[in-house]
C-alpha cells in the first residue's frame, strides 16, 4: 500500500462507518487509478487539493444525512429515556406525596415505577446487541406507564401518557420490523 493510499484511508475516517465499509475499497481503488493517470509532480498536488475539497464536502454531507436518519428513527428512543426518568420521578415522588393511603401501596407503586424504568433503560442499553429484544423491553416498560398515566392523571399529564403510548407502539413496530429483517437475512437463498 502506497503512502498516498495510507493517507487517503486515514482521511476516510471523516465518513460514517457504514459508508466506509460499503465504499472504502472502491474509493481507494479510484484513488490508485487517478494517481496512476496523474503521473506525479504538480498534477499530483492539484489532485490532492481536489481530493481534500471533495472529502470535506461529501463527508460532511454523509455525516449530516446519517445524523438526520438516526434522529428520525431514534426520536422514540430518546422519548422513552425521558419517560423512564419521569416514571422514576413520579413513582418515588408518590412515596412522599400527601396522597392518603397505605404505605405498602405507595411502596408497591414506587417499586413498580422503578422496575418499569429499569426495563426501559435496560432496553435502551441493549439496543446495540439485540434490537428485537431491546425494542420489546422498551415497549413493555413504556406501555403500562402510558396506560396508568392516562387513567389516573387526567387531563394535563394524560398528554404524556398518550405520547408514551405512541412510543410503546413504535417500539413494538420496531421490534417486529427487525424480527422480519432477521428472518429474511437468515433465510436460505
Amino acid at each position: 500500500m502506497s503512502l498516498h493510499e495510507r493517507v487517503y484511508r486515514l482521511l476516510l475516517v471523516a465518513y460514517p462507518k457504514e459508508h466506509r465499509r460499503e465504499y472504502g475499497d472502491a474509493m481507494a481503488q479510484l484513488l490508485r487509478d487517478r494517481l496512476r493517470d496523474e503521473g506525479g509532480g504538480l498534477r499530483t498536488v492539484l489532485f490532492w487539493a481536489q481530493i481534500a475539497a471533495d472529502l470535506v464536502r461529501t463527508a460532511l454531507s454523509e455525516r449530516m444525512e446519517t445524523t438526520m436518519n438516526a434522529f428520525r428513527q431514534g426520536w422514540w428512543r430518546f422519548t422513552a429515556a425521558l419517560i423512564a426518568v419521569a416514571i422514576i420521578f413520579f413513582g418515588i415522588g408518590n412515596l412522599f406525596g400527601g396522597d392518603p393511603g397505605p404505605l405498602y401501596g405507595k411502596i408497591l407503586a414506587a417499586v413498580a415505577a422503578v422496575t418499569l424504568a429499569i426495563t426501559i433503560l435496560g432496553g435502551l442499553y441493549l439496543r446495540t446487541r439485540n434490537t428485537v429484544r431491546s425494542s420489546m423491553m422498551i415497549g413493555v416498560g413504556v406501555l403500562p406507564a402510558s396506560v396508568l398515566t392516562i387513567a389516573f392523571w387526567w387531563p394535563p399529564v394524560a398528554a404524556i401518557g398518550v405520547l408514551s403510548l405512541v412510543v410503546a407502539l413504535r417500539a413494538f413496530i420496531d421490534a417486529d420490523r427487525h424480527r422480519r429483517l432477521d428472518r429474511t437475512a437468515s433465510a436460505p437463498a
